[in-house]
């Protein structure tokens, strides 16, 4: 039923009170009619007493609305809708919908809450009536040594009358993986879902498993705690939330990590040291690589690091096979112990090619800048190329200028040492009247790294 301004306005006489006053008291009406509705949908205990045989008194929830506002006889199993005056800053109250006993999708098709941008409000407090829940939504791993796995098995059921589908399992962490194990034992990860389809239908008194895989390598020393949100259909918590905690301890500490090789040229070596510092675990060994990368020689001896605590050090080699680029790979150790089965060392370097294009540009040395030329003149720029290995010669085989102004740029090859090192000239004609111009200039050459390589240029032209 709904209850105008105007009807509340004649109720209460002449003495009618502010609009914001007015705005108050008839969102308290709606708030208590919500709470008449939910106990009357709450399924009731064991221990409940039986409802009296007399059903025309009403409920205090009844009695407090029609209290509030006059005229508002408050239906019982329906929500109550209120229309209140919008004016000084005060809002309109909101429009509860009542769900049928058991928790379902309301009947008149409303979809149930639960948007991502409602997750917050909808999972601060467990609703313990619920018809979609966990018996121990909350798991606490105590101590776990940074870089150990742990797993840990949720149960979430189905207590209501009716059926409820599990919409989607999100995770609040990359850290953690989820699998959902159905009913029938199907499993499913949650990842790969599409979020188009429901993952499964829990029918009344059926139970399906979360399974969540920890990795706590990287993650930082301290008290922590992490959140799986099970989606449903269920309309009183759409959102049921699964907390992991726990108390993230170093048991070794790398250092340095990552581990800096910094530029190389292509096909020299170099040798960097870190350590293994052994806090909680002094007998901890290396047995073997779970990961080790193809250009990269390992040696691992116990002994101190330079602090003097007990230690593993680590001698990488970055080999002169190394492709040419930046290479960020990860350095997996087995170990000998049950809880830090695997260490893990970030391993980074830089590999430059033998032969270098130098453009005289103090900012990028690969770039040529024209600058600003004046119209109706030239301008000349140059590329050095310079190869570093006699072994593996560098020969040019031919540039190409990419651009829709190539006509007025004119390029010259020059070979000072055939195989080690050329010069290469870029000159704009005075013709050229385009305000800003660029493009590609792509030398073409017999090697082994560098096959091709593309240089840009840029420049201005002013008019006076």
């Amino acid at each position: 039923m709904k209850v105008t301004a105007f009807q509340a306005r004649k109720a209460r006489g002449n003495n009618m009170p502010s609009r914001p006053e007015l705005a108050r008291v008839l969102l308290l009406a709606a708030l208590l009619g919500l709470a008449a509705c939910g106990q009357e949908d709450a399924a009731p205990g064991p221990s409940s007493a039986p409802a009296p045989s007399n059903a025309s008194a009403p409920s205090n929830q009844e009695t407090a609305a029609d209290a509030t506002v006059p005229g508002a006889a408050g239906s019982r199993g329906a929500a109550q809708t209120v229309v209140a005056p919008v004016g000084e800053g005060a809002a309109p109250p909101p429009v509860p919908v009542a769900a049928p006993p058991g928790g379902g999708t309301p009947a008149s098709g409303a979809p149930a809450p639960g948007l991502p941008g409602q997750l917050d409000s909808l999972t601060s407090v467990p609703d313990k009536d619920a018809a979609v829940f966990s018996p121990e939504p909350e798991f606490d791993f105590g101590e776990v040594i940074q870089g150990e796995k742990r797993e840990h098995t949720f149960t979430v059921g189905n207590r209501g009358a009716i059926d409820h589908t599990i919409r989607a399992v999100n995770s609040t962490c990359g850290c953690f993986v989820a699998e959902v194990t159905a009913p029938d034992g199907r499993a499913i990860d949650p990842r790969k879902h599409p979020p188009s389809t429901d993952m499964m239908t829990l029918k009344p008194g059926e139970e399906a498993k979360v399974r969540i895989e920890l990795n706590s390598f990287g993650q930082r020393v301290g008290k922590l705690q992490k959140q799986i949100i099970v989606i449903s259909s269920d309309n009183r918590q759409p959102a049921l939330r699964l907390t992991l905690s726990m108390t993230i301890a170093a048991g070794v500490q790398v250092e340095p990590n990552p581990l800096q090789f910094g530029e190389v040229l292509r096909g020299q070596t170099k040798t960097e040291r870190g350590w293994i510092k052994l806090k909680q675990f002094t007998d901890l060994e290396i047995t073997g690589w779970v990961e080790k990368p193809e250009f990269f020689e390992v040696k691992a001896e116990k002994g101190q690091a330079p602090d003097g605590s007990p230690a593993i050090a680590l001698d990488v080699t970055l080999l002169p096979n190394a492709p040419v680029g930046y290479i960020a790979p990860a350095l997996i150790a087995k170990t000998n112990n049950s809880r830090l089965q695997q260490v893990q060392v970030q391993l980074y370097a830089n590999v430059k090619s033998q032969v270098v294009f130098s453009t005289g540009n103090q900012i990028n040395n690969e770039r040529i800048d024209f600058g600003v030329i004046p119209f109706g003149e030239s301008c000349t720029r140059c590329v050095e190329i310079t190869n570093a290995s006699a072994e593996e010669p560098y020969v040019v085989e031919g540039v190409e200028v990419e651009s829709i102004y190539r006509e007025q740029v004119k390029v010259v090859v020059e070979e000072l040492e055939r195989g080690m090192r050329y010069k290469i000239t870029l000159t704009t004609d005075p013709s050229l009247s385009a305000r800003f111009f660029r493009g590609i200039l792509k030398v073409k050459a017999k090697h082994v790294d560098t096959p091709e390589k593309q240089i840009h240029f840029m420049g201005w032209v002013k008019k006076s």
